[in-house]
Parts: structure tokens; C-alpha cells; sequence
């Protein structure tokens, strides 16, 4: 049976600021869950919901979590450049270092946007001491896509270790099935085929966000996205809830960084030119 990594993107969704936040009562769900279920998992956080709920942020590192970065502000790449992301990175990093008092190594673009025009992230996040991304969606995709990377985990060319977001499909058609909005809407009996049938030498996870699992919500305009978007957002969440804890039951596996510090493919992993 695939073993997995649970992940989660712990941003502020809100488009609307003037309304009440809701992320930190999802988010304290779902370390309750991780709690019973025994698992500890990456929770990539944006910068700017660290600096104002800091005590969340040091909660999840306390229950023996992984903090890893998840950009600024929750900009997509191709919005930034070289010196502001820079910038922010190093910011975001410190931040979450000063709060958990752990190192950080983590990094996941907004919306999966490291794509071969924003790959020169990679070399920045070299720079600064990351170890790894978790940013490539190796497929088409409407938003962002990088189809010619590798669906196994890669080294960029610098050594930084990528654990692109598990896909099914055939051939070039590929989806991504353990996260967001497409772990809401396919089959549970699909996805746990999909994952017994993970090859060796991937590493499936989950990618969620909390207001995948806010079922009372409602419609909102999710901040980026299209009114289309924040609407097929808005449906099926208690779903996702469902379904994660059925994924949690499964063998799970130690959050990212201790995977790579553990020796994951150091000679093994194939080199990916960009």
C-alpha cells in the first residue's frame, strides 16, 4: 500500500477582507484530526498569515509539524522577479524560523506557478539554504503547468529535490487527484486505486487548503480566482473532510524535509534541465 505525505497550504482565501477569517478554526480541525489519526505533515504558510496569527503558526510546529514557505502574500511567480522574490523569501523564511524556532527548507508557489518561466525561483531558493520544492504541476493545466517536467521527484540542476503534485491520467492527459478541488469531485474509490497504484520511487500527498474543508462557508469570491472558480470551490467540502480521513488512515509518510535529510535519492533522482 502507497504511503503518503499529508500537506497542507495554510493561506487566507479572502477576497473580502472586511469579513471574518476562518482559516484558524479549519486549520485547528484539522490538527485535531492529524492528532487522532497520528500524523505529522508540511503545512506550507504564506508570510503574511504568519506575521498576524503567529500563535497559530507556532501551535502547528509544536504538535511536531513541518513549517515550510508558501510565498508572500500568496502572489503567483510570474507576478514577481528575481529581487522582490528574493526579498520576500528571505523575509518569509526568518519569520517562520523565528516562530518555530526550526529551520525552514520548504518552498511551494502559489497555485503550483513554478513553471519554465518562473524556474529561475529555483536558483534564488538555493541561495537562501531551501532544500526543496513542492511547486511543479507536471501537466497542462489552465492555470499552470509544467507538462515537460518529470511526474517522479527530480533534482533541479543546483540540487534542490522537486516532489512534483501526484497526477493520473494517460499519457500527456494528466490530472491531480489527492488535493484541491479535484480530490472534492472524484470518486474515493478512484483515488485509492490511483494511490495503490503510485510506482516506487513517488511520493503522493496531499495538497489542501482550509477552505476545502469549510463546509459552512458558502460561496465566497476566493481572492485570484474567477467567479467560476470560487463557485465549483464553494460546493462538495464536507467531501474533502470525508475523504481526507479516509487518506490518514492509510500509512502515511514523515513530512517533506525529513525525507530529504533521510537520503531520498540522493544519486537516484533524475536531473531535470528546466
Amino acid at each position: 500500500m502507497a504511503g503518503l505525505v499529508f500537506s497542507f497550504d495554510l493561506e487566507d482565501h479572502r477576497e473580502d477582507r472586511s469579513k471574518p477569517a476562518r482559516y484558524e478554526a479549519i486549520t485547528r480541525k484539522v490538527l485535531e484530526l492529524l492528532d487522532l489519526r497520528a500524523v505529522r505533515g508540511t503545512f506550507f504558510v504564506v508570510g503574511e498569515l504568519a506575521l498576524e496569527n503567529a500563535d497559530l503558526v507556532k501551535e502547528i510546529a509544536r504538535q511536531g509539524h513541518e513549517l515550510a514557505f508558501h510565498g508572500w502574500d500568496h502572489e503567483v511567480l510570474w507576478r514577481s522577479n528575481p529581487d522582490k522574490f528574493r526579498d520576500e523569501a528571505r523575509r518569509g523564511k526568518a519569520l517562520l524560523e523565528d516562530i518555530s524556532a526550526t529551520a525552514v527548507h520548504g518552498y511551494r508557489a502559489p497555485v503550483f506557478s513554478l513553471v519554465a518561466r518562473t524556474n529561475w525561483c529555483v536558483d534564488v531558493l538555493h541561495e537562501l539554504g531551501f532544500t526543496y520544492t513542492s511547486s511543479v504541476l507536471p501537466a497542462s493545466n489552465p492555470l499552470f503547468g509544467y507538462p515537460e517536467a518529470p511526474r517522479q521527484p527530480f533534482r533541479w540542476q543546483n540540487g534542490i529535490v522537486e516532489f512534483p503534485v501526484p497526477t493520473i491520467g494517460f499519457s500527456k492527459f494528466q490530472i491531480p487527484y489527492l488535493g484541491g478541488i479535484y480530490l472534492r469531485y472524484l470518486p474515493m474509490a478512484l483515488v485509492r486505486i490511483s494511490l495503490d497504484a503510485e510506482v516506487e520511487g513517488r511520493i503522493p500527498f496531499t495538497y489542501l487548503h482550509p477552505y476545502d474543508l469549510d463546509s459552512e462557508e458558502g460561496f465566497v469570491r476566493i481572492r485570484g480566482a474567477s467567479w467560476m472558480t470560487s463557485f465549483l470551490l464553494s460546493l462538495h467540502r464536507s467531501a474533502s473532510h470525508k475523504k481526507l480521513d479516509s487518506l490518514l488512515k492509510r500509512r502515511t509518510l514523515p513530512p517533506f524535509s525529513e525525507i530529504v535529510e533521510s537520503g531520498f535519492g540522493n544519486d537516484t533522482l533524475p536531473i531535470f534541465q528546466g
